[in-house]
C-alpha cells in the first residue's frame, strides 16, 4: 500500500475490521501506526470516562422541544400550502365580484351586426381603390389576366395563379424600389 491508511481504515485498523493488507500497512508505515495509537488512546479515554445520566428533566425538556419544533414545522409548512391557495381564492372572488361592475362602467358596446360579412368587404370599393390601377398596369406589362374585367384589386390578385402572383409581387417590389413612398 503506497498511500497513508484513510481514517476509515485507521478506525477499523484499531477495531476488528481490518483486512491483511491494512494490518501489514500499519506494521509498516511508522506515520499509520502513529496514528493508529494515537486512535487507540483516545478510544480508551472515551471508554473510561464516566458520562452522567441525564437528569429526567433533561429528558422532559427535550421531549417538550421536539414536540414544539414537530408543530412548529407543520405550521410552517401548511401557512406555505394554504398562502398561494387563499391568495387565488380571493383573486377568484374580486374578479367574481367586480366583473358587474366592470361591465357597469364599462361603455356599452355597438349592437352586434345583422350577420357575417362577405369576403373581402374590408376593401375598398373599385372606385375608391387606389391600389386597383396599380394591378392592372403591372398586370397588362407583364401579360398577366385582363385587369379591366376586375372590380377591385382584390378580385384581380384572387383570380391569379400561384406563379402569377410571384411575378406580380417581383414587379410590385421594383416598382417600390424606383419610386418609394
Amino acid at each position: 500500500m503506497r498511500d497513508h491508511l484513510s481514517e476509515e481504515q485507521l478506525l477499523d485498523a484499531v477495531g476488528d475490521g481490518a483486512d491483511g493488507a491494512v494490518e501489514r500497512h500499519v506494521t509498516e508505515c511508522l506515520a499509520c501506526a502513529a496514528r493508529a495509537a494515537a486512535v487507540r488512546e483516545g478510544l480508551q479515554l472515551a471508554q473510561a470516562a464516566e458520562v452522567p445520566e441525564p437528569s429526567p428533566f433533561y429528558w422532559e425538556a427535550l421531549q417538550r422541544e421536539i414536540g414544539h419544533r414537530i408543530r412548529e414545522e407543520r405550521s410552517r409548512f401548511w401557512r406555505f400550502r394554504l398562502v398561494p391557495a387563499l391568495l387565488a381564492a380571493a383573486a377568484a372572488v374580486a374578479i367574481v365580484a367586480l366583473g358587474p361592475l366592470r361591465a357597469a362602467l364599462a361603455p356599452h358596446a355597438a349592437p352586434a351586426s345583422a350577420g357575417p360579412l362577405p369576403a373581402w368587404s374590408a376593401l375598398p370599393p373599385a372606385e375608391d381603390d387606389g391600389g386597383l390601377s396599380l394591378v392592372q398596369q403591372v398586370a397588362l406589362e407583364h401579360g398577366l389576366s385582363p385587369a379591366s374585367e376586375c372590380r377591385g384589386s382584390a378580385e384581380c390578385l384572387v383570380d391569379l395563379s400561384d406563379e402569377e402572383s410571384h411575378a406580380v409581387a417581383d414587379a410590385l417590389r421594383a416598382e417600390l424600389a424606383r419610386s418609394p413612398l
